[in-house]
C-alpha cells in the first residue's frame, strides 16, 4: 500500500475526478477526508470506501468560505494530528463571451477556482512545514494551458493554479513538502463535452484517469517530482486529429 498511514484531505470529492481520487488514495492505505458541499454525494463516496475496507470520513466544506476551511482543516489537525496529502480539486465557473460577462460572475469562478486554492494551502502548511512532510496536489485544466472559448474566468483561475503550484514547490522544497498538479482534459463525468474523434487516445476521460495519477503524485513514487504541471487529455494539447 503506497499511502498507508497518511492522512489525506481532498476538496470537492463527492462525485466525479475527488471521488476517484478519494477512492484511490483510501485503497492505498491512506485515511481520507471528504469534503463537498453536497452531503448526499460525500456519504455516498465514504460508503464506497468503508465498503471495500478503507478509512475515511465526510466533512461538508464550502471553499469559498475562509472561515469554514480553516475550521475543517484545523478540525482534521486535531483528530489526526497530520495532513500528508492535501489535493485541491474544486473548481467551477460560469461559461459565457467576454461581453457578457459582470464582476460578480468573475469573482465567483475565482473564488471557487483559484481563491480555495489559497486559502486550503495556507490553512494547512504550517502543519506540513513543521512535520517537514508534505504532498500538495492541485486540479487545474487544460483550459489553463492553451484557452477555451467562453471560459475567461475559468481560464484565468486555472492559468494561476498552475503559476501558483511552481511557486510554491519553490518555497516549500526545503522543507519536504512537494507541490504538483493536474491539468485534466475533458472527463466524462466532469464535462458535457465529448471530444473522442478530436483526441488521439479516440475517447473521453474517465475520472479513474486522473484518480491513478494522483495517487502517483502522492507516493513515494514521485518524490523527486514537483512543480509540475501534468496535463492528462489523452494527447488532445499536442494537435487535434484533424489537424494532422
Amino acid at each position: 500500500m503506497r499511502l498507508k498511514d497518511r492522512i489525506a484531505f481532498i476538496t470537492a470529492s463527492g462525485h466525479g475526478i475527488g471521488r476517484s481520487i478519494a477512492e484511490k488514495m483510501a485503497a492505498e492505505g491512506a485515511t481520507v477526508v471528504v469534503t463537498d458541499r453536497d452531503q448526499g454525494k460525500m456519504d455516498e463516496t465514504v460508503n464506497s470506501i468503508l465498503s471495500n475496507g478503507g478509512k475515511a470520513e465526510a466533512k461538508v466544506l464550502d471553499v469559498t468560505d475562509k472561515n469554514a476551511i480553516n475550521e475543517s482543516i484545523s478540525g482534521a489537525l486535531k483528530k489526526y494530528g497530520k495532513i500528508d496529502i492535501l489535493v485541491n480539486n474544486a473548481g467551477g465557473g460560469w461559461n459565457g463571451p467576454i461581453w457578457e460577462y459582470d464582476e460578480e460572475k468573475w469573482d465567483s469562478a475565482i473564488n471557487l477556482s483559484l481563491k480555495s486554492v489559497f486559502r486550503c494551502t495556507r490553512a494547512v502548511v504550517d502543519s506540513m512545514m513543521k512535520n517537514k512532510y508534505g504532498r500538495i496536489i492541485n486540479t487545474a485544466s487544460v483550459v489553463g494551458v492553451s484557452g477555451k472559448k467562453n471560459r475567461t474566468a475559468y481560464g484565468a483561475a486555472k492559468g494561476g493554479v498552475i503559476a501558483m503550484t511552481k511557486v510554491w514547490a519553490m518555497e516549500l522544497a526545503p522543507y519536504g513538502i512537494t507541490v504538483n498538479c493536474i491539468s485534466p482534459g475533458a472527463i466524462a463525468s466532469y464535462e458535457n463535452i465529448n471530444w473522442e474523434k478530436g483526441c488521439w487516445l479516440g475517447r473521453s476521460g474517465k475520472p479513474d484517469d486522473i484518480g491513478g495519477a494522483a495517487v502517483f503524485l502522492a507516493s513515494a513514487d514521485a518524490d523527486f517530482i514537483t512543480g509540475q504541471n501534468l496535463i492528462i487529455d489523452g494527447g488532445r494539447t499536442i494537435g487535434m486529429k484533424g489537424d494532422a
